[in-house]
């Protein structure tokens, strides 16, 4: 992963404002495993961590950060669709069915037995995950066992029903191209190999009831997920579709829209305590001490939602997402497509073209604060390079070379003005972040 890290990389090329400073360090990470290796070798360094997704409601100053920033691209997905039958019911066995058909490109590698190997670690007991290993290397071909070929089904053992999840691993992209991972680790993971392009992505089910539980890691696309599962007739994250967001980045905000939020449909997230880590005091550099609590699965009452708001967001750079997981319902497809084009279409109408950082501030308690920021007669206001769009009062946009102070002087200007005429407070929905020179958090 050394060789990944850039010096002085200027934020503006990774963030949608197109404005920003020279990160001290800078990596991008393209699966978790990459991603908690970064964040061990910051603070090997004892540098601070900032974790960004697709760059968007964030302003980077123009002085750049300090530390780290670390760029998130982990993007797996694992899909359980769940069913019961009477007879599931009956015998506590639980089934696998579901759509698990491959193409001439969407094929499995492995010899899939459940052996010895096929058990779980003392990790997979602590996070009540299951992971399954195979060899995935030679043919790009899905073998299954005997007891698969005779009876077309996929059975659990007991330590299948004990966890619940069965993993698979594959790279979830915005371009609608899927690409799984085939690594088999020691700790049991079981990784698939395949590149889906028709499906965009690989999915293993397991059904029970109308309801679909889906883990993603963090750097993964918010609207290319909300996307994917509404086309698949799965309803609860459609409002999602125009967020520009990644998991992460949506998990901490708690990102909403058309009246859905994420905290509607998030179970759980799985959280890295930054400040739980500790350097051994060995002369083995890479040795860190890991704390019980420094990596685990956080319910989603302890993330203490609020409007825009969590206990995450409140806490900047303390922790890292990991990963999250979400259930969903079933739905005719047709119906959730339906509501996602409407609201892209009410977005193409209403929101600006030009690089922008996304809504700039929280509406307040029955009001809007669009509607607040027009109605005080501040739409096409101007400083430097930073614009209030003509489109929409909320969203401020870059006209080409604008900077960091520019947004700035601007958010302050429109605070002023909307506080002076209404009496309303317009608190900012954006971070800022980096060095105070016009401003600082994710």
């Amino acid at each position: 992963m050394l060789e990944k890290i850039l010096r002085n990389e200027p934020l503006a090329r990774h963030t949608t404002l197109r404005i920003g400073g020279p990160a001290d360090y800078f990596v991008r990470v393209d699966s978790r495993d990459e991603l908690i290796q970064a964040v061990k070798w910051a603070r090997q360094q004892h540098l601070e961590i900032f974790i960004l997704g697709n760059g968007s409601n964030i302003l980077a100053s123009d002085a750049g950060m300090r530390g780290m920033v670390i760029e998130n691209h982990a993007d797996e997905i694992v899909v359980h669709e769940n069913r019961e039958t009477s007879e599931n019911r009956e015998t506590g066995e639980h089934r696998e069915t579901g759509e698990h058909r491959e193409t001439s490109e969407n094929r499995e590698t492995s010899e899939n037995r459940e052996t010895s190997e096929n058990r779980e670690t003392s990790e997979n007991r602590e996070t009540g995950e299951h992971r399954e290993t195979s060899e995935n290397r030679e043919t790009g071909e899905h073998r299954e066992t005997s007891e698969h070929r005779e009876t077309g089904e996929h059975r659990e053992t007991s330590e299948h029903r004990e966890t619940g999840e069965h993993r698979e691993t594959g790279e979830h992209r915005e371009t609608g191209e899927h690409r799984e991972t085939s690594e088999h680790r020691e700790t049991g993971e079981h990784r698939e190999t395949s590149e889906h392009r028709e499906t965009g992505e690989h999915r293993e089910r397991e059904e029970s009831g109308e309801r679909l539980r889906v883990i993603v890691d963090s750097g993964a696309s918010l609207p290319g997920l909300a996307n994917r599962l509404a086309r698949q007739g799965w309803r609860g994250l459609e409002w999602a579709i125009g967020v520009p967001a990644t998991i992460g980045a949506a998990v901490v905000t708690n990102a909403g829209a058309h009246g859905g939020a994420l905290s509607d449909n998030l179970v759980r997230a799985e959280i890295l305590d930054v400040a739980a880590i500790e350097i051994a005091a060995t002369q083995d550099e890479s040795d860190l001490l890991w704390h019980a609590e420094t990596m685990r699965w956080w319910t989603r009452e302890e993330l203490q939602y609020e409007y825009r708001s969590s206990f995450l967001k409140k806490h900047s750079n303390k922790f890292v997402v990991l990963r999250a997981e979400f259930e969903l319902e079933r739905d005719d497809a047709t119906h959730c497509i339906a509501r996602m084009n409407q609201y892209t279409e009410h977005r193409r109408r209403t929101q600006p073209t030009e690089p922008s950082v996304g809504s700039m501030f929280k509406n307040p308690p029955g009001d809007y604060a669009g509607r607040l920021i027009e109605a005080a007669g501040l739409k096409g206001t101007r400083i430097g390079k930073a614009q209030v769009s003509m489109v929409h009062g909320n969203f401020f946009v870059n006209l080409g070379g604008g900077t960091a102070r520019d947004v700035m002087q601007l958010i302050e200007l429109v605070q002023a003005r909307v506080r002076e005429k209404f009496k309303v407070e317009l608190e900012l929905e954006i971070q800022i972040v980096g060095e105070q020179s016009g401003a600082n958090n994710e």
